[in-house]
């Protein structure tokens, strides 16, 4: 009986070492819809490698313009999808409908700016893939929190059920103050998060990451 009990567990050791870890799951796996009622999923990116860009709507300007710097240099490439995504967990529902309109009318100002910018630079404004995604619930970007390779983010899949009430205060304080930043999240062709930056200061090194990702993706097909 021992025999075969070692057997069982050295058949089930090899299959799961033939399959092989789970591949992560993309956060584009929850179910996201732009503005326009879109759904922003793997079906519709394709294997296009893609920059979120994450903030709330007090940072929006800001975002905008890292967002514009993103679309300027890569959005031609038929591989490159831009999403720039409002965390709207913390409005209030009332008051959703109306920051949703204050946000779209950013959305069609920073749209009118790129076009510019592409004009001065004597550039065909030719945008591929663009999306503007409200996250109402905040899943999209606790998925995102959740994934991010840095480590400070990962209080973000820690369960505050099992946190004193002190350690469950500063748990959540931390949490804002992580998420209320403006985010630069990567993902690579399969749609897993390759490299997370912080503020628009590092919007450079994330350029050069992107060349790196878009490379990789034309040199794989």
């Amino acid at each position: 009986m021992k025999q075969a009990r070692w057997i069982w567990t050295i058949a089930i050791a090899l299959v799961v070492g033939l399959v092989g870890p789970a591949a992560a799951e993309s956060p584009l796996g929850q179910s996201v819809q732009d503005f326009e009622g879109k759904p922003v999923d793997a079906a519709r990116l394709g294997r296009r490698v893609t920059a979120l860009v994450v903030t709330t709507p007090k940072d929006a300007d800001v975002a905008s313009e890292v967002g514009q710097e993103l679309v300027f240099q890569f959005g031609s490439n038929k591989n490159f999808a831009f999403i720039s995504v409002t965390d709207l967990k913390a409005v209030p529902a009332a008051d959703r409908a109306k920051v949703s309109q204050i946000i779209q009318q950013r959305v069609e100002l920073a749209d009118q700016q790129i076009q510019a910018r592409f004009k001065q630079a004597g550039r065909p404004y030719t945008p591929g893939l663009t999306s503007y995604v409200p996250d109402y619930g905040g899943k999209l970007v606790t998925a995102l929190l959740q994934a991010s390779p840095q480590p400070e983010f990962a209080l973000f899949d820690k369960d505050p059920a099992r946190l004193s009430r002190f350690e469950r205060e500063k748990f959540e304080r931390d949490q804002i103050r992580l998420r209320n930043r403006v985010h630069i999240f990567l993902l690579d062709s399969a749609g897993e998060v390759s490299a997370h930056y912080l503020d628009k200061a590092t919007t450079p090194v994330a350029v050069t990451r992107l060349s790196a990702l878009l490379a990789q993706a034309r040199a794989a097909k």
